[in-house]
């Protein structure tokens, strides 16, 4: 079984074809849902809830979203977690350390997560979505 990873997603960016290259959490939950880590990258995202690209893998959406994930790698047949980014930083589905692509990170602080004090720090720990929200 996978080890499980997540990533994240805000806008920004452009695609070799001009278009908005969204950032997204991505979280593969072949081990299970509370297991891994998470990171935010930037991918190319073909029409809304259809195809994401990411570097060489594709991914399409699932419809049986019981397993705890919501796309399926086209090649691999693995299921994957992948969702926007979140102002709140609760961007995993379980409490887990998010990792923040270098080539992200100032977008991500500054346009995201409105901390630009932050955009020196390479990961956060999400609470998740589960979790009650803080304050």
């Amino acid at each position: 079984m996978s080890a499980v990873r997540a990533e994240a997603c805000f806008p920004g960016g452009a695609d070799e074809r001009g278009g908005a290259r969204p950032l997204q959490v991505r979280r593969d939950p072949g081990a299970g849902a509370a297991a891994g880590a998470a990171r935010v990258r930037r991918v190319t995202q073909i029409k809304l809830g259809m195809m994401i690209y990411d570097a060489d893998q594709c991914f399409v959406p699932q419809r049986n979203r019981g397993s705890g994930a919501n796309y399926t790698e086209t090649q691999s047949g693995e299921p994957y977690w992948i969702a926007p980014c979140r102002k709140d930083g609760r961007d995993s589905l379980q409490p887990r350390v998010v990792q923040i692509d270098e080539e992200v990170r100032e977008e991500y602080w500054h346009y995201i997560r409105a901390l630009p004090n932050s955009v020196l720090e390479a990961s956060y720990h999400s609470p998740g979505n589960s979790s009650p929200p803080v304050g």
